[in-house]
């Protein structure tokens, strides 16, 4: 006896969906943005439209200079916004770029160089503070970093407490997490659970990747809330998401104090 026919109908729906959604996937691959280098001149031109890949492109591009347009000017017929890139022409720039261009999809521009306001942006430190007592979020952060090939140094409760931030990291991104208030941004995993080592052994050889610790409990503490007092202080830049802003108003606090 065959299936009824709502059953078959159902499954060839299923079928349906499962073969567009394949081509949909083979559609996306195939139309994947391509980028380019074009054109001739003292330096290469980049007009910062917002593009998701340009911290990316600073990486790749870290070993040459890359300067920042303060106000927005015109070249070829073409608008630059503020932010835009002047990347001077030098010894092995214009393989960087198109290499460049074709991963992230990217027009470098080849010019005159533009009589405009500009200043100089070197590829900054990161550091990523992952703190023990929520790394979920963070691995989220990490995954867009990595796919970046987007250096950074990873941080965590134990390297606050450390201070000397501003010889590491130029920038500290903190947050976003998905469970941890202020009380938890400051002192994590309740110490009276520890010592709690996080490491590979060989009943668990998963762990301690890709660091480890020998107890993960205590979080930054309030020594490690100055310890980013004084990095901010000393001019380096926190970005802050989710509610990692309590933190912030916390340090600002500090400092105004």
């Amino acid at each position: 006896m065959g299936a009824p026919r709502r059953l078959r109908s159902e499954g060839g729906r299923h079928r349906r969906c499962a073969r567009q959604g394949r081509h949909a996937r083979a559609a996306r691959r195939g139309r994947r943005a391509a980028g380019a280098v074009t054109g001739d001149g003292a330096v290469y031109l980049l007009a910062d439209t917002g593009q998701e890949a340009l911290l990316a492109a600073r990486a790749r591009l870290a070993s040459f200079a890359v300067e920042i347009v303060e106000k927005p000017f015109q070249s070829g017929g073409a608008e630059y916004p503020a932010g835009s890139w002047i990347v001077p022409r030098k010894e092995g720039v214009s393989r960087a770029l198109e290499e460049t261009a074709g991963d992230l999809a990217l027009e470098f521009r080849g010019a005159a160089a533009p009589d405009v306001a500009r200043h100089a942006a070197p590829m900054p430190r990161l550091g990523l503070f992952v703190p023990w007592a929520d790394t979920d979020m963070m691995g989220w952060v990490r995954l867009i970093l990595d796919r970046g090939k987007i250096p950074y140094t990873y941080l965590r409760d134990e390297d606050i407490r450390a201070g000397s931030l501003k010889d590491k990291v130029d920038v500290i991104v903190y947050g976003p997490f998905s469970r941890l208030e202020l009380s938890g941004q400051i002192h994590g995993i309740d110490p009276v659970a520890g010592p709690m080592p996080f490491r590979k052994t060989a009943e668990f050889p998963s762990l301690g990747s890709p660091v480890s610790s020998e107890d993960i409990t205590g979080g930054p503490g309030y020594v490690g809330l100055e310890a980013l007092r004084k990095f901010v202080e000393g001019g380096g830049l926190e970005t802050v998401d989710g509610i990692g802003p309590k933190m912030a108003e916390r340090i600002r606090r500090h400092i105004s104090a």
